[in-house]
């Protein structure tokens, strides 16, 4: 059952109202009467034709009201109002929420008199008492056996209570509130440990006063350890309780390692800057000279971003100086972790997630299990961004190592951008139908990129620079469909390719002899890499004829199906890329190779990480044949239509090509793929390949012969 005071107890409160007041002042022309309690007669007002006349006066003191704010309560089990005594009684899960105050108990009684509020657990079948009350009010919590409050002087008495203050938990025989959020306590302990009935320690005292977010000082403590006491005392005690992050010294760890002696790890110092971000300094120092520092940067902003920032820096080392398992190695550890809010800018995102590390500190300084067990590491850094919505730019970083061959690939920066569709010729304000110009549309995309695979062991030297690899590569597309015979739709596009390098590569023969041990080698290929800016440009065309094919057959009204509907869509198309081979583009150039006596093409943009432009013609004419089936059967859930629509055959399609520049083997293998839905999420999906040549004997080869 929910009540509230300022609906339920609406006459509760009224029939109170005379009962609260304390004097009622009557003006009657020159006269004052003063009552406590009723009112005059009526008839003794009425005796007196004079008592009122038309500069009469009455004027009512009102009292401040009983309570200042709505108070909203319930009981599950029953709720019963003594008027004479101006009480409310409420048993079984009752609660109480006034200002913010709060009372949750199985028994509450409510003194309207003197604003006194009762509270106890109520004994159970087998005698024990359940739903002892919990208090709380402005971030403290009280949970006691019995509890009294008054809502006037805000003061409360609370028998066997437990309360939870900053870090601490303090238990109190008998404790007196004060106003001011005091807390005055008989025979008490407080702890650190989790609250349960078995605590790791306390410190018991007599009497106490616990000033909230400050401090806790006592009188003559004593430690007690699993429930013993012990002969440790001191004449008093102050304990803080600060809320929130505070600075401090790190306790280390120790122990002992096999192989780098005995040890202090993890100890040094914590600084909590601000509400924002913190810093942990620590390190590991080790009797046979191993030592690392370990520095630990966090940071958060609430509806913003988070992130932490790790680094490792160890001197590791093992065995004796001048033995021979001796060893001594630097050894690294980055780790970054960001991660935006997604509602912070909708517009753009900035993540990072960098692990980088020497091949060693997985092994000697692991952070996790994860870590220690694992040889792969990756990091990615990413950034992107939108304008107007037509525009995207997107920068990326990352990162790949193995420390089995100690290979380390890098990609930084990447930097991708691409518009979306637009169409250049189409008039701002359009009236009546498009022209088929104005359906021409242009696509562009950029990507740019500097990589770099290496050893692990250079990575932080200058010679890493000369296995970089760069570039940027353009592509733009140029497409307009244009409707030909009102049923065909006749689509041309262009696609442009531009491949910008900062070097090239140039080979030539050279008819030296090379002695590598007892191997000799008359003549080799040497390979110079020229500096400068190279643009391989290519281009492609490709024109494709599409329609519809629509045919139904209408069941009669005695069929549970209505209606069976096949679609079909044959496409045909035509691809063709001229070859870009000839001196005059410069792309590709020969030498004459005379221990094999051949001509050898190479493409001055080989190991290019966007290749070259194609070497070969090609021309391909394409044919695709798509079929879609579906059936339209009556349906009761269906209120609006009554009918219902199941898909039979999706999308099974027929494909193959005949390609122009080959001139043997032309025909492409045709390809046979579609899916079938059975019922709701089971689907069954099938393909297959058509081969219409002939194999040999060995059966690896095809040949120029149909099947």
């Amino acid at each position: 059952m929910k009540y509230c005071l300022g609906t339920a107890l609406l006459f509760f409160i009224q029939s109170l109202a005379i009962a609260q007041a304390d004097t009622a002042v009557i003006l009657v022309s020159d006269s004052i009467i003063s009552s406590q309690g009723d009112l005059p007669p009526a008839d003794t007002l009425a005796s007196s034709p004079d008592s009122l006349t038309n500069d009469t006066t009455i004027q009512v003191e009102a009292k401040k009201p009983v309570l200042e704010a709505t108070v909203d309560y319930k009981a599950d089990d029953s709720l019963r109002f003594d008027i004479k005594n101006q009480k409310v009684y409420l048993y079984n899960n009752a609660e109480i929420y006034y200002e913010d105050i709060s009372l949750k108990a199985n028994y509450i009684d409510i003194n309207f008199r003197t604003n006194l509020v009762n509270s106890s657990g109520l004994p159970d079948s087998t005698g024990k008492e359940r739903g002892m009350p919990v208090f709380a009010e402005g971030g403290q919590e009280f949970q006691a056996r019995t509890m009294k409050y008054n809502f006037d002087t805000k003061k409360g008495l609370i028998k066997d209570v437990y309360t939870q203050d900053g870090e601490g938990l303090i238990h109190g025989i008998t404790i007196k509130k004060m106003p001011d959020n005091d807390v005055n306590i008989l025979r008490g302990s407080y702890t650190t440990c989790p609250p349960c009935e078995n605590k790791d320690f306390e410190f018991r005292y007599f009497k106490s006063k616990v000033i909230p977010g400050k401090r806790i000082v006592t009188g003559p403590t004593y430690l007690v350890i699993e429930g013993v006491p012990t002969p440790l005392f001191i004449p008093f005690g102050i304990f803080p309780n600060r809320a929130g992050q505070r600075s401090g010294i790190v306790i280390p760890t120790w122990g002992e390692s096999a192989s780098r002696g005995f040890y202090f790890e993890n100890g040094g110092y914590y600084w909590a800057i601000n509400d924002y971000m913190d810093l942990t300094l620590v390190g590991d120092i080790y009797t046979r000279g191993s030592w690392a520092v370990k520095p630990s940067f966090r940071y958060k902003k609430r509806y913003k971003f988070t992130g932490d920032f790790d680094f490792i820096y160890a001197i590791n080392i093992t065995g004796e100086e001048g033995a021979a398992d001796y060893r001594k190695d630097r050894d690294y550890t980055i780790r970054w972790l960001h991660r935006q809010d997604p509602k912070a800018r909708p517009n753009s995102r900035f993540s990072a997630d960098v692990n980088i590390r020497s091949r060693k500190s997985n092994f000697y300084n692991p952070t996790t299990t994860q870590d220690y067990l694992s040889n792969t590491f990756q990091s990615s850094i990413s950034y992107q961004t939108s304008f107007a919505g037509k525009y995207f730019l997107t920068l990326n970083g990352s990162h790949t190592q193995s420390t089995i061959d100690k290979k380390v690939t890098l990609n930084l920066p990447e930097v991708n951008f691409s518009v979306n569709q637009f169409y250049p010729l189409r008039r701002k304000n359009r009236v009546g139908r498009l022209n088929w110009y104005e359906n021409i549309g242009v696509n562009y995309n950029m990507n740019a990129k500097n990589t770099v695979t290496t050893a692990d062991s250079i990575l932080f030297t200058q010679d890493v620079f000369k296995e970089m690899k760069n570039g940027i590569n353009h592509r733009a597309s140029i497409s307009s469909p244009i409707k030909i015979l009102k049923h065909f739709t006749w689509t041309n596009s262009v696609n442009l390719t531009d491949r910008m390098y900062f070097q090239s590569v140039e080979k030539n023969w050279v008819n030296d002899t090379l002695i590598s041990g007892n191997d000799t080698t008359v003549g080799y290929v040497k390979t110079d890499t020229i500096p400068g800016f190279r643009n391989a440009i290519d281009g492609s065309f490709s024109s494709s004829v599409t329609t519809k094919v629509y045919g139904m057959f209408q069941f009669g009204s005695w069929s549970p199906v209505n209606a069976i509907r096949h679609v079909i869509t044959p496409t045909v198309g035509f691809s063709y890329t001229p070859s870009f081979e000839a001196e005059s583009w410069g792309y590709y150039k020969s030498y004459y190779n005379p221990n094999q006596n051949e001509e050898v093409v190479y493409s001055t943009f080989e190991g290019s990480i966007y290749g070259s432009p194609p070497r070969r013609k090609s021309g391909r004419i394409n044919f695709n044949l798509s079929n879609n089936l579906e059936m339209k059967v009556r349906s009761r859930k269906d209120t609006v239509t009554g009918t219902k629509k199941i898909p039979l055959i999706d999308n099974f399609t027929i494909s193959t090509s005949y390609d122009l520049a080959k001139d043997s083997l032309r025909w492409d293998k045709i390809r046979m793929s579609g899916r079938t839905r059975l019922f709701q999420g089971f689907d069954i999906s099938y393909s297959s390949t058509w081969d219409l040549y002939v194999l040999d004997s060995t059966g690896s080869k095809n040949l120029d012969k149909f099947e």
